[in-house]
């Protein structure tokens, strides 16, 4: 499956599903317009604690107060930044990125089953195969990828668009 969305003859069909699934969705959108929402409302909030605290209120009894609403309110900032920190490739970038990929795949297609072996046991990659299926199923340690926070902020499944290949 990985060999044909790198195909050169399936690209188009690769960069239009990959350019389809840059854009948001309609529930991405409510989130992010929501947080903004609570950002404004957190910072309402804020400054009427604020004016509290000049007007003579207790200092120690607003300052637990401005501490959550702040928590909050990097809370919903994080949301809006974890999606305004996805880059947007054009069709151009992404034909250029997939064919550097292609080359990859071609050229790991052409290596002896003795070089895939050493490759996959240096990248930490495990792969099962399934008779039933008849595929195989590579698993690679999520610390060898990347550890931390997802910057996407949403648990969509990748790709949700697969491209009909006329092969």
């Amino acid at each position: 499956m990985l060999a044909e969305w790198f195909n050169p003859a399936n690209l188009s069909a690769t960069v239009d599903a990959l350019l389809a699934a840059q854009d948001h969705n309609d529930a991405t959108n409510a989130r992010i317009a929501a947080a903004r929402d609570q950002v404004r409302h957190c910072d309402e909030r804020l400054q009427r604690h604020l004016d509290a605290l000049e007007a003579g209120a207790d200092p120690a009894t607003i300052a637990s107060r401005i501490n959550a609403i702040k928590a909050e309110k990097e809370v919903a900032q994080n949301v809006i930044d974890g999606h305004r920190a996805r880059i947007k490739l054009s069709p151009t970038d992404l034909l250029s990125l997939l064919t550097g990929i292609s080359d990859w795949v071609t050229a790991l297609d052409k290596l002896s089953p003795t070089e895939k072996q050493e490759l996959y046991a240096e990248l930490g990659l495990s792969l099962t195969y399934d008779p039933e299926w008849e595929l195989s199923c590579g698993r690679v340690p999520s610390q060898a990828v990347y550890s931390g926070w997802c910057r996407r902020g949403d648990l969509a499944q990748w790709p949700p668009v697969a491209p009909a290949f006329d092969n």
